[in-house]
């Protein structure tokens, strides 16, 4: 094995030689595999994730919520704030450690963590023991997050790597729909089945914990990890990056990523997805059911509302997530800032489709539904093009550590806050007044934030673009400049000695 020196800077890692024990064809096997398996997880973290913003009206309830008291909207949101305050935290040292260790036991250890948590949440006897268990969920969830998309790019070579990440992501929106219609269909059972008048929120909450544990000897057993970098063209298939488990490797890292405009800007318009998707999955579905109580004589349940808005983000995202991956890979044969561009197009246009349906539905709520759809298509254009950016702006053994800052800044400053932001101005601007018409109107100021934040974010992604093709060289640069040594050192070191005594 050996060791390069960080004199120029480059990365701070160990080269080890590639196992060629097995052929392509078994190979491909395992990836395809390994593939499939994280597809499936991230369908399972995007239902989970979402499945409490489809009871919270059982959950603001004093009766329904079996606390013995109603909780505000503020409570509510930082139920998802909580989640994601651990889920960004915890992203840092699973980043790390993902650089460092094998991959697929870290995911394992967060998956059965998650699964635990969740599971656990459904018998919450308070409010508080609720909001514990999902801050729990946040942990285990970071270390898939962090991980996942190196493993894939570690798979399938550049070239491929978009249309991977596209798949990825597609699950996305299906996961996202289904945890909100799961969780209906699920209070549903619970009511008119089970015949429960409280507390029907708590089966939507034992859904995804078998999946989960599944999963977790699935990721373990089954999913074989490839070597880091794999899949570069510089690298040949000879060699893989791992990084140093040391405190200056760890140093190097954080100050080469946080240094990278590209990946800075496109983490800061990340954070406008995130910020604007997190406050309308929590609360869209109950602004609607507001909007029904308040303008149209309650003709619309809170059940229904969530699985419309289920059927629409899942099928605005699946066309999103397609439309904007294969626009990206078109504009690319014309220019190097595709995705970019992409990012860009998608916050600027979402803007004005947020501030359009946040007000048409008090007129119509019916068309409120198609005008999510658009929002949702819109928004998820981001979403492979995103992940591809940082996956080649960053070197291979840093990718984890990049995963876990967007994740920290994306998540601290998006959807981490904007629950809790939302929910704190409907409160605000509501005082005490419970009138439908008065909560509705003041939820609906509360939301127009998210149309002002996504167009900052789509400048956010102009501004990377001047950057992205200088910070992709210098990464493909330090790629080939790191095997240009290697070799050299393997030259030297396997020229036949000469026999002392001549």
């Amino acid at each position: 094995m050996t060791t390069l020196n960080d004199d120029d800077n480059c990365a701070s890692e160990e080269l080890i030689p590639k196992s060629n024990s097995h052929c392509p064809s078994r190979r491909n096997i395992h990836d395809c595999a390994t593939f499939a398996i994280l597809i499936f997880i991230n369908a399972l973290n995007y239902t989970d994730r979402w499945t409490v913003a489809a009871i919270i009206t059982n959950l603001e309830n004093a009766t329904t919520n079996e606390f013995g008291y109603a909780i505000s909207d503020l409570e509510a949101g930082f139920l998802t704030t909580s989640f994601i305050l651990s889920f960004m935290v915890f992203s840092i040292p699973f980043g790390v450690l993902g650089d460092r260790y094998k991959r697929t036991w870290l995911m394992g250890i967060g998956l059965f963590i998650w699964s635990a948590a969740t599971l656990a949440a459904s018998f919450a006897p308070t409010y508080w023991f609720l909001l514990l268990m999902r801050t729990l969920v946040g942990i285990g969830e970071a270390s898939y997050a962090t991980i996942a998309p190196t493993i894939i790019a570690d798979m399938f070579p550049p070239k491929l790597r978009i249309r991977m990440l596209s798949l990825f992501y597609l699950v996305i929106p299906f996961g996202t729909a289904f945890g909100f219609i799961v969780a209906a269909v699920a209070q549903i059972f619970a009511e008119h089945v089970l015949m429960l008048t409280t507390g029907q929120w708590r089966w939507a909450l034992r859904i995804t914990p078998p999946f989960g544990f599944i999963a977790v000897l699935l990721i373990i057993f089954v999913a074989k990890e490839p070597p880091r970098g794999r899949s570069e063209d510089v690298f040949n298939s000879s060699v893989s990056f791992v990084a140093k488990s040391n405190c200056k490797s760890v140093l190097m890292d954080i100050v080469s990523v946080i240094t990278n405009y590209s990946f800075i800007f496109s983490t800061l318009g990340f954070t406008g997805v995130t910020f604007s998707t997190g406050a309308l999955a929590q609360w869209a579905p109950r602004y609607t059911t507001l909007i029904s109580d308040a303008y149209f004589d309650s003709i619309i349940s809170a059940n229904t509302c969530s699985i419309f808005f289920g059927v629409a983000s899942g099928i605005g995202g699946l066309t999103g997530t397609l439309f904007g991956s294969e626009l990206s890979k078109f504009i690319s044969k014309y220019s190097g800032r595709a995705d970019m561009y992409v990012c860009a197009l998608g916050m600027l246009l979402s803007g004005p489709l947020l501030y359009l349906t946040l007000t048409v539905t008090v007129y119509s709520i019916w068309s409120g539904f198609p005008l999510v759809l658009l929002c949702v298509f819109v928004l998820s254009f981001n979403w492979a093009p995103n992940a591809n950016i940082l996956l080649y702006v960053v070197v291979p053994q840093r990718r984890s550590t990049a995963e876990a800052f967007q994740i920290l800044i994306s998540h601290m400053l998006g959807d981490a806050a904007s629950p809790t932001i939302v929910g704190a101005i409907s409160d605000w601007l509501r005082g005490t007044n419970e009138m439908a018409t008065v909560r509705a109107s003041a939820l609906q100021t509360a939301l127009y934030t998210t149309c002002f934040i996504a167009c900052i974010s789509g400048f956010f992604y102009l501004f990377g673009s001047l950057y992205v093709n200088k910070d992709k060289a210098a990464a493909d640069q330090c790629n080939f400049e790191k095997v240009r040594k290697q070799r050299h050192d393997d030259s030297i070191r396997d020229l036949p000695s000469i026999p002392s005594n001549l």
